[in-house]
């Protein structure tokens, strides 16, 4: 007896709704994969954020060292109180100290490169700084993310996955740990850049006390960006983990290879 025209129909439809579900659930694991990816992009300028920072860092250092060097050798040129240069030394070597403690650095040009390195920091887009690009690319990739995750979920049921088994805890609970992962590299990013904003708006006043609490907050920045740094590599690691779940299941929902 032959196969009614209808009952055929409506099983190719079935068929087609499974594949089309199939290509979805690919297309959810491949958007993963970009993800992985591109990730290393956003590492990769998080990574030149922080060596920037350093560099800066060492501009306002050398800055630093040349004061402490100037007051130690101001003091030590102050002879006894008998000598008769005594009260001329002493007041020549307070008028140096004095200048130490101004506004004007002893070191213009590495105290101005270490602003200019700073303040790109928080520079924000057009200027594609590494920070900027960083925050920006991660900020898509989050999106990304979601997307991809409602496509699983949505196939799911075609899948044979039901809301609850060992497959959907596996994935929920590594499609939330990305997620926390990347929030928490976003958050270190803002905040190095607020301490590097920070940092920049500190020069003035007393110069010596000004430059280092403006190097107190480039460290906070540098810590900032190194923790980043470690939620970008666990990112990765628990998007390419989430990724795997979800190829398993597609592979599971597909069979085995018949041409195997």
């Amino acid at each position: 007896m032959a196969v009614p025209a209808v009952v055929l129909e409506a099983e190719e439809e079935v068929e087609e709704d499974h594949m089309y579900l199939m290509d979805m659930t690919r297309e959810a694991a491949d958007d993963l994969a970009e993800i992985y990816t591109r990730l290393a992009v956003v590492l990769s300028n998080a990574d030149a954020t922080r060596a920037t920072l350093v560099e800066a860092d060492e501009l306002l250092q050398e800055d630093i060292d040349a004061t402490d060097t100037l007051v130690a050798h101001a003091l030590t040129i102050v002879p006894a109180r008998d000598d008769p240069y005594y009260e001329a030394t002493l007041d020549a070597a307070a008028k140096l100290v004095a200048s130490v403690f101004s506004e004007a650095p002893l070191l213009p040009g590495a105290v101005g490169a270490a602003s200019d390195l700073i303040a790109t920091v928080y520079a924000i887009p057009p200027s594609g700084t590494h920070l900027s690009l960083a925050r920006g690319e991660l900020s898509v990739l989050i999106g990304e993310h979601y997307s991809a995750g409602l496509r699983f979920a949505y196939c799911t049921p075609d899948l044979g996955i039901k809301e609850g088994d060992g497959t959907w805890l596996a994935w929920y609970a590594q499609r939330d740990n990305t997620y926390d992962q990347a929030m928490k590299t976003d958050t270190r990013l803002m905040a190095a850049s607020w301490e590097a904003m920070m940092a920049v708006r500190l020069i003035g006043g007393e110069r010596m006390r000004e430059a280092r609490k403006m190097r107190q907050s480039l460290h906070i920045a540098i810590n900032e960006v190194e923790a980043a740094l470690v939620y970008i590599r666990r990112t990765r690691n628990s998007v390419k983990v989430e990724e795997q779940i979800v190829r398993n299941a597609l592979d599971d929902a597909m069979g085995p290879d018949p041409f195997l």
